[in-house]
């Protein structure tokens, strides 16, 4: 995930970027290990930052 930036524009690229390590940093901070919890919410934050829930993720 760390070599596909969402976004049109490189505003919205670093937008999407800082907000993902927030996510992460959120994790951190409240010791969330677990692979499943942490794929789900990575994958809520990129439906919410896209908008569009109908979009999966690049594999």
């Amino acid at each position: 995930m760390g070599s596909l930036r969402e976004g049109k524009t490189p505003e919205e690229k670093d937008k999407y970027i800082a907000g993902l390590k927030q996510i992460i940093n959120d994790m951190r901070r409240d010791s969330v290990k677990d692979f499943i919890s942490v794929a789900k919410e990575i994958a809520a934050y990129r439906r919410r930052f896209l908008q569009d829930p109908s979009r999966i993720l690049p594999l």
